[in-house]
């Protein structure tokens, strides 16, 4: 089985290099062409996105340029730096939806291998950060709890990891990655968590569009 890499890259509206949202996916596939194994890995994430951020245009935010997402695919195997196979995940519109969640906020959704003796339980499972989050995967704080993700968004987000998950075959599998070794060592994939607590990538912050400013009185 051949190892391979992809990066889902969600585009901000700015098309700069560093407004972007990237998660990282790893398969395991006989085929040893890159642009097969990226056609149909592409297939698969574009599948895994669209039950998180619908093809509506009125359910995805309108701040992402959904017709540029795509995915870079590489094969683990090839001398650095490696050069990547992309395809497009299968927007063909843009997002409406106006949301007032900042662009850090995001979705933990994590995914294990099954525990092994003397393997800490840290190098068998990856996780993801979902950006691009809108006011309706979000609970209202209340007096006695915070903001939180809702019940169906968690069951939605699960749902979309389940479904890629089942449908790894013999031929392209969807894996759990170490590379605490210096080697990345590949392993099946047994489950799976979401958190309802929203966490952060400061690197997903934008910058200021303006500063009010106030002077003290003389």
């Amino acid at each position: 089985m051949v190892l391979y890499r992809a990066q889902v890259i969600l585009p901000y509206f700015t098309n700069l290099p560093t407004d972007v949202i990237v998660n990282q996916f790893h398969y395991e596939m006989t085929t040893t062409v890159l642009a097969t194994a990226a056609a149909a890995i592409g297939g698969q994430l574009d599948t895994f996105y669209k039950a998180l951020y619908p093809n509506a245009a009125a359910s995805r935010v309108n701040y992402i340029d959904w017709p540029m997402a795509t995915v870079k695919v590489f094969k683990l195997s090839d001398p650095t730096p490696r050069i990547p196979a992309i395809v497009t995940l299968g927007y063909t519109t843009a997002g409406t939806l106006s949301s007032t969640i900042p662009t850090e906020v995001a979705c933990v959704v994590s995914w294990n291998a099954a525990a092994q003796s003397g393997v800490r339980f840290q190098r068998l499972y990856n996780r993801i950060y979902l950006g691009a989050v809108t006011s309706a995967m979000m609970a209202s704080s209340a007096v006695d709890n915070y903001p939180r993700f809702t019940s169906s968004w968690l069951t939605t987000a699960t749902n979309a990891a389940k479904v890629l998950r089942d449908a790894n075959t013999v031929d392209r599998m969807w894996v759990q990655v170490s590379n605490a070794g210096g080697n990345p060592v590949s392993r099946q994939i047994a489950g799976g968590w979401v958190d309802d607590g929203p966490d952060t990538q400061r690197r997903r912050s934008v910058l200021a569009s303006l500063r009010t400013s106030w002077v003290a009185a003389p």
